[in-house]
């Protein structure tokens, strides 16, 4: 489900963004190509609801790095960009999901936008809950 989600992200950073900016998912050992995306998965939440119902959040931050650091207005405007489109995001699949919990904030020259994807999961009971019976007709 995370690379779902992970992959909805790079493809709406890239329709909003163009192929301008780098999306990185995994850590780079040589460095990045600013200006350029990195999303990194925070800590999971798994909420039970009543039966076998359960709700996991996926927060993310999204860190933008431009190429110039100092360049505050530029960050704002991309963070209040990422705001209007990262909303809704649709995984390869077709299923499209709803984000909240959005900000942004600048730290130390990079942009990080928080935005939190909700899934709720229903657990299949695949045992059967009736056993064999017989039953006998005489006439």
């Amino acid at each position: 489900m995370v690379t779902d989600i992970v992959n909805g992200i790079s493809v709406k950073l890239n329709k909003t963004f163009g192929d301008d900016f780098t999306t990185y998912s995994k850590n780079t050992e040589q460095g990045l190509h600013e200006p350029c995306f990195f999303i990194q998965l925070l800590t999971v939440l798994n909420t039970p609801f009543v039966g076998k119902r359960k709700r996991k959040d996926f927060p993310f931050d999204i860190h933008y790095f431009p190429v110039n650091d100092a360049d505050n207005e530029a960050m704002i405007e991309i963070g209040e960009k990422m705001a209007d489109s990262m909303e809704f995001i649709t995984l390869l699949n077709g299923d499209v999901m709803h984000g909240k919990d959005i900000s942004f904030q600048i730290i130390d020259g990079v942009l990080h936008f928080n935005i939190t994807y909700s899934v709720f999961q229903n657990e299949i009971n695949t045992e059967s809950s009736m056993e064999t019976i017989t039953a006998g007709v005489k006439v």
